[in-house]
């Protein structure tokens, strides 16, 4: 029941979950924490392609003014879904063919698995305009945690992914402008920190591309993994000024470039990390909406595709004030809140049960991350490489993240 009076930003990107079952078995996912969800990594409810055009209606439906508006897979893997080649054609079909005055955008977030197959690499690469790829770096790091269920890793078949989607983008047969690398740190993998970046970085050398590294804030971090990161991320950013120094060129590193932007006076253009329903939602197979992808069948629904929304989304937007995680934990005088932003609702609330509340180890991650990464805004201004880092600011400050596969 949507309710007219009340003031929401307009929708601009709905996230579909085709299916909920996924061909690896990551240890740190959190879609599969809880064990009654785990079983939905085999056998999963798929999502209808009538389905996701009543999700794409809503969207449209509660769309404000916005002229451009965009559909985000998500899972689970969406790429195991039966039909899933059928499924994205029609979703294509059905947006541009109904909606044709708004400007249509797909992307997906995926383990790559699948697209080791150059002719399944082909066809996602034909229509999707932008991926985000989970890949965790070097093999020794990657092939720890992500991991099929038979137990081998999986590797070897994302970077063969990888490689087939560079080839086409290289080629220029590629719809596909943009892929996003998401590496994900737990406290015992953090040592490989700086060998991962540099790997993805050369991986993915003459693509549109950038790194986006994020950690497990659940996990039991300890003051020697804090000083093992602080050490990895050094070794990092003397990579980073040696690019930029004997290249002539940025490393395109989302952390780096989260500080660079605020210490170059160009912050992001909205430092609240979660809208909370606003703006994206997220639908799950069987059509029930949520607040994102973190909430699916976690929390409860704030609509269905066939009712529309909840009065319940409208009470978690009234009820939830930014205000109250800077006073309980002072974050507005902390000096490094820009970069955490006080961190991701979803997780506050699954490690502390308080939307309020950041994990004690997002605190101290970003705490480090402000020690170590500013020196590389003096050493371009000293070293009269500013105007590169700049430039690539400016194309890419309105870059928004896209919702990451852990």
């Amino acid at each position: 029941m949507s309710k007219s009076d009340k003031k929401f930003f307009p929708m601009f990107e709905v996230l579909l979950f085709p299916t909920l079952k996924c061909n690896l078995n990551c240890d740190y996912c959190y879609v599969y924490e809880w064990r009654k969800q785990r079983e939905l990594r085999r056998r999963g409810k798929e999502m209808s392609l009538e389905t996701a055009k009543k999700a794409i209606d809503l969207l449209y439906a509660n769309r404000g003014g916005n002229k451009k508006l965009s559909i985000w897979l998500f899972g689970g893997e969406p790429t195991v879904h039966s039909r899933f080649k059928e499924f994205v054609e029609g979703v294509l079909k059905y947006a541009e063919g109904q909606y044709g005055d708004v400007n249509w955008s797909i992307g997906m977030t995926t383990n790559g698995v699948r697209m080791s197959n150059e002719k399944f690499a082909k066809f996602v690469a034909e229509r999707f305009g932008t991926l985000t790829i989970s890949l965790d770096g070097v093999r020794e790091h990657h092939d720890k945690h992500r991991k099929f269920p038979s137990g081998e890793g999986s590797w070897k078949y994302v970077v063969k992914a990888i490689k087939n989607l560079a080839t086409l983008m290289r080629k220029g047969e590629a719809k596909t402008n943009f892929v996003q690398i998401h590496i994900t740190y737990s406290p015992d993998t953090v040592r490989y920190f700086k060998d991962d970046v540099v790997f993805v970085d050369k991986l993915t050398d003459g693509i549109n591309s950038d790194i986006a590294t994020e950690f497990v804030y659940e996990a039991d971090w300890k003051d020697e993994h804090y000083r093992m990161l602080e050490k990895q991320l050094e070794l990092t950013l003397e990579y980073a000024l040696d690019v930029l120094y004997n290249e002539d060129r940025v490393l395109r590193w989302n952390l780096l470039m989260r500080v660079a932007q605020i210490l170059f006076g160009m912050p992001p253009p909205n430092n609240q990390r979660c809208g909370l329903g606003q703006g994206v939602v997220a639908v799950a197979p069987d059509g029930y909406i949520y607040q994102c992808q973190r909430a699916v069948q976690k929390l409860p629904p704030i609509g269905h595709v066939d009712e529309g929304f909840y009065e319940r989304r409208y009470q978690l937007w009234e009820t939830f004030d930014r205000i109250k995680i800077k006073d309980r934990l002072n974050c507005w005088r902390c000096p490094f809140h820009l970069i955490c932003a006080a961190g991701c609702i979803l997780v506050n609330w699954e490690v502390n049960k308080d939307f309020y509340t950041p994990p004690r180890s997002l605190c101290k991650i970003s705490k480090i991350v402000a020690k170590v990464l500013p020196s590389y805004y003096m050493c371009a201004k000293a070293s009269a490489k500013e105007e590169i880092v700049v430039e690539y600011l400016r194309k890419n400050r309105l870059r928004t993240g896209k919702p990451l596969c852990p």
